[in-house]
């Protein structure tokens, strides 16, 4: 089974399920159309839509201190006053209590890219 095929079902899944489908209405039509064992999408299907509270142990702030952030940088850029990389490091530092010596330009960067959409950051 293809991850293109597999990522496509899941999708069709989801599509079904938001127009009032039942997940288990949606999987049966999913493995139909791309001929999929049903079990299988279903796997996926839930597999993908459980929430992550935690990426990876190295992770600095927990999901919902990130998105508080990155609603912060989004609210200061309406209000023609973003944020810089520098502020944003410090408002890290400062609330993570981390030692000076923490170098946040890779965070920020990190932190960029996965809030690209929302985020704008002044000079």
């Amino acid at each position: 089974m293809g991850t293109e095929t597999r990522e496509a079902a899941v999708a069709y899944v989801d599509m079904e399920v938001k127009g009032g489908e039942s997940i288990r209405q949606a999987v049966t039509a999913a493995a139909k159309k791309f001929g999929l064992k049903s079990e299988s999408i279903r796997s996926f299907y839930r597999r993908r839509k459980k929430t992550k509270n935690r990426q990876h142990g190295h992770q600095l702030l927990t999901d919902d201190e990130e998105l508080a952030l990155a609603g912060l940088a989004e609210t200061c850029s309406r209000v023609c006053c973003p944020l810089t990389r520098t502020e944003l490091i410090d408002a890290v530092r400062g609330c993570k209590r981390l030692p000076e010596t923490w170098n946040g330009w890779h965070w920020v960067d990190g932190f960029l890219d996965r809030h690209d959409a929302t985020v704008r950051m002044g000079s």
